[in-house]
């Protein structure tokens, strides 16, 4: 007999999707505490500590993605267990001491950084932060998961160099530079972050989430990671979502994403788009497109000297935070490509074209989407008077450039990876030099690109013995084979 209490599974795995717990602990909680779905904070006190540790979380994720790997940042946080009386966070260990030591209240030239009142009280497999001095009975606490006794000792040497303390030796007490800051007003945008950080695992994927308060609205940019639409989706599920807001999206640049939250009756959804698009962080804003129209940034796209690009970029006033925020790379990723670091992976190559907002085909990368149709609209310039004899010269120069993936509308860059493997760009390759090629053909005819075909399945054949990633992919790269031969013919 089903448990009454116990929603169905499918929305369990909703919850869950939010959330990363498993599903005997969702069926736990909602045992110990009938209610909603999603439980929300039961005081104003853990809101506000909820809130406050979604600042320190996306401060966190900023630093470990600048100074490691662009996807640094992701699975700070693995899991989340919401309750009404507390909140249960499985951090990251790599991350455990940057968390917590922006975190715990610190003092310098008498001011206080951090959370005042925040406390940590270690336990044998895990840690609570605590906030003392608040006005309710029951004190806010979120609870860090699978930190030992010996982790947190470690951490603690850790957090306390360099740093004056107002937490250490005061459990219960609050020091006198704490007692000004804790005159906070609850806000709704508290509400807003304390609902974001119970469903922060949604962004496990990202490479940096970048949090701002706009009026009663939060703002959320984010680089990788889930799709503005479907975190929209999700926030405004009548059972996961966020209750009473309302939720918009915008176009951002590259492959940048936000969405936008707020009361839903604090504005319309056409105002809240624009305030989203507006107020992007200046690292996050799109590069003007007539810097990319100067030859030499041209000829160095189509050379792929990224470190000429990136050194140009910063001629023009791009800063190396914004090179990493629109890139998803590091800045110390960043700073070495500027000292003269080759970047020579087609797929790092993509991104970072995405990225900068440049058509990939500036870059010699003429087998993408994008550029196989220039490709094949350019092979359509042929003058009505011209002989067929130059019209098939023509014709065969443009399926050449697409098999070897020249930049055909520049100066010529170079070929395809030389060592393919089964990835999906690599069939992505595949796919879009057969569409070109067709569209050629169909323009010509008479089986004239059967040359340049046969050049393209060698390469093909070179991915089809390659690792393959999935059985999906190969499934996939073989019937791009296939469609390569029927052309062929």
């Amino acid at each position: 007999m089903s448990d009454p209490l116990i929603p169905r599974p499918d929305r369990i795995a909703q919850r869950r999707r939010c959330t990363g717990e498993s599903a005997w602990t969702v069926q736990d909680q909602l045992r110990d505490e009938p209610g909603p779905l999603m439980p929300v904070p039961a005081s104003r006190e853990q809101v506000e500590l909820e809130a406050a540790l979604l600042r320190v979380w996306t401060h966190t994720v900023a630093l470990l993605g600048y100074q490691h790997s662009g996807s640094a940042g992701a699975a700070l946080i693995k899991q989340v267990c919401p309750s009404r009386r507390m909140l249960t966070l499985e951090i990251d260990q790599r991350a455990l001491c940057l968390f917590v030591a922006a975190a715990l209240p610190s003092i310098a030239n008498g001011r206080v950084t951090g959370i005042p009142g925040l406390r940590v009280r270690p336990d044998r497999k895990h840690v609570d932060l605590v906030l003392i001095g608040g006005k309710e009975s029951a004190e806010p606490v979120v609870r860090l998961k699978g930190v030992t006794r010996e982790r947190w000792r470690e951490a603690e040497h850790w957090i306390r160099r360099d740093r004056t303390t107002a937490w250490l030796g005061r459990a219960a007490e609050l020091h006198q530079a704490e007692a000004a800051p804790l005159q906070h007003h609850h806000t709704e945008s508290d509400v807003l972050m304390s609902a974001v950080l119970r469903r922060v695992p949604m962004w496990s994927d990202v490479t940096w989430l970048d949090v701002q308060v706009h009026g009663r609205s939060l703002l959320l940019y984010w680089r990788g990671g889930p799709t503005s639409a479907s975190v929209s989706d999700t926030l405004e599920d009548p059972l996961c979502g966020i209750a009473g807001t309302t939720v918009v999206t915008c176009q951002l640049p590259g492959a940048l994403r936000g969405v936008a939250v707020t009361c839903s009756d604090a504005t319309t959804s056409e105002m809240l788009a624009a305030e989203l698009a507006a107020a992007a962080p200046a690292h996050i804003q799109p590069i003007l497109a007539e810097v990319w129209d100067q030859q030499e940034m041209r000829d160095a796209l189509a050379r792929r000297e990224i470190s000429s690009v990136y050194r140009l970029l910063r001629r023009h006033g791009v800063s190396q935070r914004q090179i990493a925020a629109l890139t998803g790379q590091s800045q110390s990723e960043v700073s070495e490509i500027l000292k003269g670091r080759q970047v020579m992976a087609y797929d790092v190559l993509t991104r970072i074209a995405v990225g900068l907002g440049v058509p990939s085909g500036s870059m010699g990368l003429a087998y993408d989407e994008t550029t196989a149709v220039r490709v094949a609209a350019a092979a359509g310039t042929s003058r009505p008077d011209d002989e067929e004899s130059v019209r098939r010269r023509k014709f065969l120069a443009h399926a050449a450039a697409v098999t070897v993936g020249a930049a055909v509308f520049g100066a010529d860059s170079g070929s395809w990876v030389s060592h393919p493997t089964q990835t999906p760009a690599d069939v992505r390759q595949v796919e879009a030099a057969t569409r070109a090629l067709r569209a050629l053909d169909l323009q010509y005819g008479g089986g004239s690109c059967r040359e340049a075909v046969a050049a393209q399945l060698s390469w093909a054949r070179q991915v089809l013995v390659g690792k393959p990633v999935n059985d999906a992919v190969k499934a996939r790269l073989s019937a791009a084979i296939a469609d390569l031969r029927s052309l062929a013919r």
